[in-house]
């Protein structure tokens, strides 16, 4: 385990280092697979189909935004598409802008989950997707997996009509092939069982990782493992839809393994030194469990510094309490002195750090006032 710990501890040190790398890298990887599939179920439009030019398209959907990538793969789709044919390329447009008005535009990042779909769907690895999406996300993502299943069998759709239609113009012709489209998509039993079970594994997912017990993450990837197995492989028996058993084991199996190594990356704990912890304020009583986890920094807490007593602190200089002393005598010898007149008041004490006050009591005399004539103040040439 603690080589585990090790080996992830210098793959996460790693990532973090050349983490706009790996992002651009893996947005290159999964935009060159969208195109892929797109170009092997259309392959309508002969220029998109150059490996020259899918891998150009793919590094520039490397630099742009997430958003951005969807708008290209789905201009893309109405390429080829407008290739096979005008009506059908219209058609496809109108779903699509339906789509961005009704979800997409509220949710764009979660365009990418539409897209998973559509790359992942060849290989059978579709199945991760609701793995990952209930262990990472929330169960929202379940709307653009559902937009993406449909958009692959709509895609299915229209190329079976469109091949039936060929060239011809006439509106009969063109609107029987628009109404099989729908009676395809209508009667599609697989597009459902797929929605359901992608559905139930996303909510099962998430539901299980959020149980207060150990290991409940891993439980939560096996469980949704074993019911995508369970759904689609009982469901394609009872609703007569004909399922790759052998493709949905191996796919699922490859996408839990993958959801464990992103999970065990993400975060790791150790269980077995996991601690209840009680506490309260003046509201609440609080009951927490606490699990350390594994292969962090730990945290250093910072040494206190010691307070010192006033017995431990350094005293103070005696020249300066010396001089504050003196001072004040002097003042108060010399206003004891002089009762009338102008007051001399001694040097000041030279100038050095601030003291605060000291209490020390001076005695005032006041008797200059008893030699003042009052009679003899003129009162006219005074300012006030």
């Amino acid at each position: 385990m603690n080589e585990l710990l090790e080996y992830k501890g210098k793959l996460m040190k790693i990532y973090h280092e050349f983490e706009a790398y790996f992002k651009v890298a893996a947005k290159f990887i999964f935009a060159l697979l969208t195109l892929n599939s797109i170009s092997s179920g259309l392959g309508y439009f002969e220029v998109l189909n150059l490996v020259s030019i899918r891998l150009f398209i793919a590094v520039v959907c490397a630099f742009i935004p997430v958003p951005m990538v969807v708008f290209v793969m789905v201009a893309v789709i109405l390429l080829h598409l407008f290739k096979l044919s005008v009506i059908f390329a219209a058609l496809a447009l109108v779903v699509f802008l339906m789509m961005y008005l009704l979800y997409l535009k509220f949710a764009p990042s979660q365009g990418m989950y539409m897209l998973a779909v559509v790359a992942l769907a060849p290989f059978h690895l579709d199945v991760a997707i609701p793995l990952i999406a209930g262990m990472f996300f929330t169960p929202v993502a379940i709307i653009p997996m559902a937009i993406g299943i449909f958009t692959v069998k709509f895609l299915s759709a229209i190329s079976g009509a469109a091949a039936a239609l060929g060239t011809s113009t006439e509106i009969d012709a063109i609107v029987a092939s628009i109404q099989s489209v729908a009676d395809k998509l209508m009667g599609d039993k697989e597009m459902v069982l797929y929605i359901i079970a992608f559905a139930a594994v996303t909510v099962l997912v998430y539901v299980v990782k959020k149980l207060p017990f150990d290991y409940s993450w891993y439980a939560a990837i096996a469980a949704g493992a074993v019911l995508n197995i369970v759904m689609l492989a009982a469901g394609g028996s009872v609703l007569g839809v004909e399922i790759s058993i052998g493709g949905v084991l191996i796919g699922t199996v490859a996408a839990a393994l993958v959801s464990a190594l992103l999970q065990f990356l993400e975060c790791t704990v150790d269980y077995k030194h996991k601690e209840f912890l009680e506490f309260e304020d003046d509201d609440y009583y609080y009951y927490v469990k606490a699990i350390p986890k594994l292969g962090s920094i730990p945290y250093e807490v910072p040494a206190k510094k010691e307070r010192k007593s006033s017995a431990d602190k350094k005293p103070e200089s005696n020249s300066d309490s010396q001089t504050d002393t003196q001072w004040i005598s002097e003042l108060s010898e010399t206003m004891a002195k002089e009762p009338s007149g102008d007051t001399v008041v001694p040097n000041k004490k030279p100038a050095g750090k601030a003291k605060a006050p000291v209490n020390t009591p001076i005695q005032d005399d006041f008797g200059g006032f008893d030699s003042f004539d009052f009679d003899d103040f003129d009162d006219s040439n005074s300012k006030f």
